[in-house]
């Protein structure tokens, strides 16, 4: 299993706007996110074999993204 790490802060502005955000971000970023690493990963590794524009593989990225409904 990958680690993977997103800091935010509010400069000790508000604690609790952070631990907010940060128990969202959990909320996001569990088991299903690790499932979705490996997936775009594999299509990644697909595509660099063939001659897709750079537009057409974020088009199909967001697809897979969306599909997973990790960021609704």
């Amino acid at each position: 299993m990958s680690i993977n790490f997103i800091s935010i802060s509010t400069s000790g502005k508000s604690p609790l706007l952070s631990r907010m955000i940060k128990e969202k971000l959990e909320s996001i970023f569990n088991d299903d996110y690790e499932k979705l690493l490996q997936k775009l990963y594999q299509k990644r590794m697909e595509l660099k074999e063939k001659d897709f524009a750079e537009e057409e593989k974020m088009a199909i990225y967001r697809e897979i993204i969306e599909k997973s409904g990790l960021l609704k």
